[in-house]
């Protein structure tokens, strides 16, 4: 297979925790309990740590992120586009997909 998958991270915060069952719902067929562990606690961040992980490439669609995903992203081994202003994300991410 040839997919990829690119994660656009915005600073927009969701305060309230999901439903427990949420774990739940995210688990299906092949998925494995260390594969989302970091669920267990469903809150905002936590789900995008899990997304970044599982993607090839990061765009960044906000100016500012929060330190807590910035921190995330430094982190990672993976291309991260930064922020694009809007009269230059079209070809910029054009590219950055094209190079994923």
């Amino acid at each position: 297979m040839n997919s990829r998958i690119i994660f656009s991270a915005y600073n927009e915060k969701y305060n309230s925790k999901l439903e427990a069952k949420f774990l739940r719902k995210v688990k299906f067929d092949g998925i494995k309990e260390k594969d989302i562990e970091i669920i267990s606690n469903p809150e905002f961040l936590n789900v995008a740590k899990m997304a970044f992980q599982y993607s090839d490439g990061i765009i960044k669609g906000s100016k500012d992120l929060s330190p807590e995903l910035e921190k995330v992203i430094k982190k990672l081994k993976i291309p991260v586009l930064e922020y694009q202003p809007p009269e230059k994300y079209i070809d910029a991410y054009s590219v950055f997909y094209d190079r994923i």
